[in-house]
């Protein structure tokens, strides 16, 4: 790690950190690896997770996109869905169940949302689904550099995924 000298406008970007998920008793968490999130040089201008959110008739929508790299793609191995944390904690905090929709075909699965506590060091959680996803991801088979968006609708909590080929 290199270490720069106190410098006027100079941006700190903080490293990621690993992150082990604790292992539940759950039959859908058996089986899975998760992988260490890819980064490069051309880290995508795609990827979202801000949350884009909107309110209407009641319903509130939140957004985000995420690019399918090549642990994503690579279907040998089970993976999950994380959550981006602003999502986690203040949209799933009380839930413990999300229905997939696909945008693209009838695809619709019920999930349940695990949540794995991280260090007390960073102070947030981070919450995933397992099966449902691994369903969607062999039925509709992503391509490396395709487009996942995300929608998902509060209070029914509904998440619609839409693949787009690149």
């Amino acid at each position: 790690m290199n270490f720069l000298p106190d410098v006027e406008d100079v941006k700190n970007i903080p490293e990621k950190p690993v992150i082990n998920i604790v292992s539940s008793d759950n039959e859908s968490d058996h089986h899975t690896e998760v992988l260490p999130n890819e980064s490069s040089q051309q880290e995508s201008e795609i990827d979202t997770e801000e949350d884009l959110e909107e309110e209407n008739d009641g319903f509130k929508l939140h957004s985000w996109t995420k690019k399918v790299t090549k642990s994503m793609a690579n279907l040998r191995k089970k993976q999950v869905l994380t959550f981006p944390n602003h999502i986690s904690i203040n949209v799933l905090a009380n839930t413990d169940q999300v229905v997939i929709l696909s945008d693209d075909t009838n695809f619709i699965y019920q999930c349940k949302i695990h949540t794995s506590t991280r260090s007390k060091d960073y102070g947030s959680y981070e919450k995933h689904i397992g099966d449902g996803w691994y369903a969607y991801m062999r039925r509709h088979r992503p391509r490396v550099d395709d487009l996942l968006e995300f929608n998902l609708t509060e209070p029914h909590f509904e998440l619609n995924v839409k693949l787009e080929h690149r």
